[in-house]
This record gives C-alpha cells, structure tokens and sequence, in this order.
C-alpha cells in the first residue's frame, strides 16, 4: 500500500470515526455501581504521578473484563455511585481529576489493570466531568475512541511508579479525538506509542481534532 493511499483511508476513517464518536451518549442515563474497591473519589493529586492508583477503583469495576489466568483486567466504563449525601440520593461530581487504577477487586481476587476500552465515558452526562486524566503505570493499551470526545479535558498523564517506570502503551487511533481543549499529554519518560508502533507526538492520529496548541512532553 503506497504512503498516499494509507493516507487517504486513514483521512476517510476519521471521518467515519467523528460521525460514529459524536453520536453515541444516551442523554441523562447516569451509571451506578455497588462493585467493590477502595477509597473514595476525593483525591486530587499534588504531583504529576500519584502513588496510590487506586482511590477510585471501584468506579471501574462494572463492566470490566476479566482474565482470571493471568490476572489481569480490561476497564470498559467509568460508574458514577449515589451516595446520598446531596440529600436526595443523587450523584456527588467530584471529578475533575480522574485516576485510571492500576488494579480493581473483583470478589476477593485483584485484577492488575491493563488495558481501557473504547468510550468509557460514552455517556452524555459523564463527557464534561474529567480535565485532568491520569492514567497508571500498569496500562499497556487504550483503544481506539477510549477517551473521545471529551470537551473539559486539558491534561492527560501517563504515570509511573515509585521507581519512575511505566509499562510500554500502544494507544489505539483517534484515542483522543475531538477533545478539544487538551493542551498537555505528560509521558514521563513512558513508552507511548501508536498503532503503528511510532512514538506519540502532536501530529498523531490519537489526538486528531484536538487543540491546536497541543504539546506532548516527556516531563
């Protein structure tokens, strides 16, 4: 396949993509969970990679797909918890800062978290919650869509651990598109690659129609 032709379908799949990632929500459907985990959604970290992933764990239990050889899993979508507090059982939006765990608890097993899936956040009324994403250093793939059409993000983080590492990511095409007020992708030193195998940068197709401004650092 010449450079030009690959060009072209990749040009026509985006197209194809937008149109799919725009239309998909079910407006003012709010998810719950009673799924187990630990902390609660009040962290808001002081530095770009926060030690404990996991103080929003259990929002992402639901759902998620489940390798019981290897013990590993595969989050496919974020889930809001009513806990009353605004006094009529309603949903509490803490979530500006969103952290992706680097494991979940299913029963009385834990589960190292590996990949995301597309559109965890597909949701009409969960888009505009998260501006900061920071995602652990045991993700190894985002699908393609994942964090679409997300219009308050600015900053996404790949973080690493006490030791400064990170697990290699591959991040699917479009991972990222149309959010339109991301500026800021942190790699921290992380191989963060695309699906053709090459280092992230502005230019990728994970971050097409986001800000123009966009800049993708190392720290």
């Amino acid at each position: 396949m010449t450079r030009r032709l690959r060009l072209a379908m990749l040009i026509i799949s985006a197209a194809i993509v937008a149109v799919l990632a725009l239309g998909v929500g079910f407006t003012a459907a709010i998810w719950t969970s009673s799924g187990s985990g630990s902390g609660e959604n009040t962290v808001a970290p002081s530095v770009d990679s926060p030690f404990d992933w996991n103080p929003w764990a259990k929002y992402f239990v639901d759902g998620a797909v489940l390798d019981t050889t290897n013990m590993t899993a595969k989050i496919t979508s974020f889930h809001q918890v009513a806990d009353g507090s605004t006094g009529d059982g309603g949903y509490v939006y803490n979530s500006e800062i969103v952290i992706i765990p680097s494991d979940i608890v299913v029963g009385t097993a834990s589960y190292r978290v590996t990949e995301i899936a597309n559109q965890i956040f597909s949701d009409d009324t969960l888009r505009g919650m998260p501006t900061v994403l920071y995602i652990s250093p045991t993700i190894e793939r985002i699908d393609m869509l994942a964090f679409s059409n997300l219009p308050n993000l600015t900053t996404v983080v790949f973080g690493v651990d006490v030791d400064g590492n990170g697990a290699e990511c591959t991040v699917g095409d479009f991972a990222f598109m149309m959010c339109g007020s991301l500026v800021k992708v942190v790699t921290n030193g992380r191989v963060i690659k695309d699906s053709q195998g090459n280092a992230v940068s502005e230019a990728s197709a994970v971050f097409m129609g986001c800000s123009d401004t966009l800049t993708v650092v190392a720290a």
